[in-house]
């Protein structure tokens, strides 16, 4: 442990983290700590892209991760993500008696969720945003809102996480389509962007309702 310009220098530190019902035991690994605008911020050498850091009440952690790709992700989690590159931020109230709770938002650059090809005009751009709100409850995350979007593809719902036996995630998420939306993106998908738009023109104003979309994802 060395220390210069208000910095800490820990090298080659193992770290057993009493995080609720998770073994997480990090290390040896070399980790920058600096305080500063009310808040201490740690940095791991082995993990650049993730800055965590906790305000000096010690109510709010928070983190802050960069673009990371999939394969860096799966290596560090034992994961099999689909190629992309993940960002995002997280905050977590720590000083409730009821337990952790807090809000996240993020960013896959490089994925869309799969779709048929006829709804490739909604869902669009290559990225899907995510964002939402939790609660820590007994062993498990309790996921209180979830919204995804991708392109003007939107859904939106709740959801779990449980901590153990490996880990299981459930999503239950509904969303609506507008009819002209839906029959211009089928009609451009078999005939051509051209033949999309012109029919999505014409449908505008006349063809009204909306198709409702709901998607159930339980992966461990």
């Amino acid at each position: 442990i060395s220390g210069e310009g208000g910095a800490i220098r820990f090298s080659d530190v193992t770290l057993e983290l009493p995080i609720p019902f998770v073994d997480l035991k990090l290390g040896p690994a070399s980790a920058d700590v600096t305080r500063g605008d009310g808040k201490t911020t740690v940095r791991f050498d082995s993990l650049k892209q993730a800055t965590f850091a906790l305000d000096d009440a010690a109510k709010t952690a928070s983190l802050e991760l960069s673009p990371m790709t999939s394969g860096e992700i799966d290596k560090l989690l034992g994961t099999d993500l689909p190629e992309m590159k993940v960002s995002g931020t997280a905050s977590v109230d720590v000083s409730q008696e009821a337990g952790p709770s807090g809000t996240f938002a993020g960013l896959l650059d490089g994925y869309v969720p799969p779709h048929p090809r006829e709804l490739n005009g909604i869902v669009f751009g290559g990225k899907t945003k995510v964002n939402g709100s939790f609660h820590i409850e007994d062993k498990a995350i309790k996921l209180d809102s979830v919204a995804i979007e991708a392109g003007s593809f939107k859904l939106s719902g709740a959801g779990s996480v449980t901590l153990v036996n490996g880990g299981f995630m459930t999503l239950d998420l509904k969303g609506s389509v507008p009819c002209a939306e839906l029959a211009s993106s089928a009609i451009g998908s078999h005939l051509g962007s051209a033949a999309g738009m012109l029919s999505g023109a014409l449908a505008s104003g006349r063809l009204t309702g909306s198709v409702s979309v709901t998607v159930k994802v339980e992966a461990k």
